[in-house]
């Protein structure tokens, strides 16, 4: 099976500017920001099945639909065509509800 590992990294908002309001409710933004040496890692793993398989250690974090990298897997599985699944382990070092951007970035 094809297997990819990647580091995710902390991020800080140096400047964010909320633009306007889109038909889909969320907002158009502009944004400087830093990456910070503070990182998630996240391995990948391709299944012959389309199942989306989230696991976590070093944090609760929802392995459901709920979870962003969820959501992109489902996306990325209905664009890009593949019609597979993976698996996806997060090993969270970026602390929760600390607004260092780790759900975004890992997504």
């Amino acid at each position: 099976m094809a297997e990819l590992s990647i580091t995710s990294y902390a991020k800080i908002n140096l400047s964010l500017r909320i633009l306007r309001q889109r038909e889909d409710g969320y907002h158009d933004i502009e944004t400087i920001l830093q990456t910070i040496d503070l990182a998630d890692h996240l391995n990948f793993t391709a299944l012959e099945t389309t199942d989306i398989q989230i696991t976590v250690s070093g944090a609760d974090v929802p392995t459901d639909e709920s979870n962003l990298c969820f959501k992109a897997a489902i996306l990325l599985r209905e664009v890009g065509g593949a019609g597979k699944g993976c698996r996806i382990h997060i090993e969270k070092k970026i602390p929760l509800g600390a607004g260092l951007g780790g759900g975004s970035s890992n997504a």
